[in-house]
């Protein structure tokens, strides 16, 4: 069941009384792999929400989970919703928020709705960003990670989703490699 501490909640806050075609996947996560077997499919802005996701989880296939693509158009015109996938399993606010404030920004991180994943933790921005906004923005995600440090960014996410184009983040939790519906937690 999808509670209201879903990140579809703030999907649709971002996209609230704008006409865009979204862009979704139902994929299957593959170990090692240079590309998931990933279906992309677009959606008008105005029809996502709760009941939307629910009837969309309940189509997936036994070994697939639906993902959010921050690419999406707008009047002809690409953008991208700032995506963060953490590899951090505890949350340590103020040392992520200090080194993510430094590197990224204040604009992408003030705007920032982040969720525990079951293993890690996932971010989404209200900043919209141009495609070269966002390549900058995932060079800039690398970066946050202390040199000789515990990664606080999944670097591979990182080096997967700017090969792929856009950033992608789970919305279900239909197969056993995750543990958990994402779920909001306070940030910044």
């Amino acid at each position: 069941m999808i509670s209201e501490e879903h990140p579809i909640y703030f999907i649709c806050d971002i996209f609230r009384g704008m006409d865009a075609q979204l862009f979704f996947s139902r994929y299957n996560y593959v170990r090692d792999s240079l590309l998931d077997d990933r279906e992309v499919f677009p959606v008008a802005s105005s029809m996502i929400g709760r009941g939307w996701l629910n009837d969309e989880i309940n189509k997936l296939k036994e070994n697939q989970e639906l993902a959010f693509h921050s690419m999406f158009i707008r009047k002809g015109r690409k953008y991208h919703v700032p995506m963060v996938d953490f590899s951090i399993k505890e949350w340590e606010k103020d040392y992520v928020t200090s080194r993510m404030l430094r590197l990224i920004g204040k604009r992408v991180v003030t705007n920032m709705a982040v969720y525990e994943s079951g293993r890690s933790f996932h971010g989404y921005s209200k900043s919209i960003l141009s495609p070269g906004e966002w390549l900058e923005f995932m060079g800039r995600l690398l970066l946050v990670n202390p040199s000789g440090g515990e990664e606080i960014i999944d670097s591979r996410w990182v080096g997967h989703r700017i090969i792929g184009g856009y950033s992608s983040l789970r919305l279900s939790n239909n197969t056993q490699q995750y543990v958990k519906l994402p779920s909001r937690i306070k940030f910044p």
